[in-house]
């Protein structure tokens, strides 16, 4: 049984990331949907580290949801390396359904899409079963076909550079700004009992109007360059 990745993806020869466990791989003896897995059999006393931390921009925005009472959040990012080469994961910040979690919040509440964000967490593949139009998909052997998804189950996550709901903020402050510019700008009201600054004695007059402050309007600060960023273009299969 071979697993051919046709989108450019090796988990074993990642540039920029910790090499993969090699050889060994049975993906009928991994992952069960969200449950991590990887090493079994004659490999489950070799030594291996499984965490690694990655800076990445979010492709979409955060979703959440309750599985097996548990809560989820999750999203997927983009990885880019300096040969213009891009990698795409999933990511999942998991907690127990009735606890609170802090990076679950946060990945939901103030992460959008193209933010920038520095991911601790551990690597696994996710299988999928695939399917159309709600039917599985069967190989020549009459068993069912699963593709097979790079993911972080993430431990930690930091917040850099904002994304569309920054952008959002920075344009209420310019318009709030320029409201105010507009209010300064209005003509002051003349003074009563019918004295005239302009016919005054000693042919003194005041000389113009005094003009608004000129403030500028808030500089808006554009979100990370998204574009590029998409689905993943190819999945682990098993033929």
């Amino acid at each position: 049984m071979n697993n051919n990745f046709n989108g450019g993806f090796n988990p074993g020869q990642q540039q920029g990331f910790p090499p993969q466990p090699n050889g060994n791989f049975n993906p009928n003896q991994n992952m069960n949907g969200g449950n991590q897995g990887g090493n079994s059999g004659s490999n489950s006393n070799k030594p291996s580290y499984n965490k690694f931390v990655v800076l990445a921009n979010l492709t979409k925005d955060p979703e959440g949801k309750t599985v097996n009472n548990s809560k989820v959040a999750s999203s997927s990012i983009a990885v880019n390396h300096p040969n213009n080469q891009t990698d795409f994961w999933d990511i999942e910040v998991w907690v127990n359904q009735g606890n609170s979690s802090g990076t679950h919040d946060f990945l939901l509440d103030y992460c959008k899409k193209g933010r920038q964000l520095l991911i601790e967490g551990e690597p696994y593949l996710k299988r999928r079963k695939r399917q159309i139009n709600g039917q599985d998909v069967l190989d020549q052997n009459g068993k069912g076909v699963y593709d097979y998804y790079p993911t972080i189950k993430v431990t930690n996550l930091t917040g850099l550079a904002g994304g569309q709901s920054n952008n959002n903020n920075n344009s209420n402050q310019g318009n709030q700004q320029q409201g105010q510019q507009n209010n300064f700008n209005q003509q002051a009201p003349q003074p009563n009992g019918g004295f005239n600054p302009q016919q005054q004695q000693g042919g003194f007059a005041p000389q113009g109007n005094f003009g608004a402050p000129q403030g500028a309007p808030g500089m808006q600060q554009g979100a990370p360059n998204g574009q590029g960023f998409g689905p993943p273009s190819g999945q682990f299969i098993q033929r």
